[in-house]
């Protein structure tokens, strides 16, 4: 997702790469509602290395019909088990210890 605008407030931006990323409206799920569920800081790899700190927020979509081409090669939904299943370091760095949580937290 996108970077933070001054001016908007966080959910702002998910609502808004929502559309221009995935095409589809940012519907707040029930777990955190339009607060970040999950914060993380990671290192980045390759040219121009950094320090990513990421706000998580859990949306309710039941599917994406369409999206950014140039963001994304391609999307795919995953149940949480399927998740855990994948090595972690196939994944992002913290994605393992969201779902846990997120399992926790249903």
């Amino acid at each position: 997702m996108g970077t933070w605008s001054r001016g908007r407030t966080p959910w702002d931006t998910v609502v808004r790469e929502c559309q221009e990323e995935l095409h589809a409206a940012a519907v707040a799920g029930r777990v955190a509602g339009e607060r970040p569920f999950f914060v993380t800081c990671a290192r980045t790899r390759g040219e121009g290395a950094h320090t990513d700190v990421s706000l998580w927020y859990v949306l309710d979509l039941d599917t994406v019909v369409s999206y950014d081409r140039r963001e994304f090669a391609g999307v795919r939904w995953f149940a949480p088990q399927q998740i855990l299943e994948e090595p972690i370091g196939v994944l992002d760095p913290h994605m393992h210890r969201f779902v846990r949580k997120l399992m926790n937290g249903l």
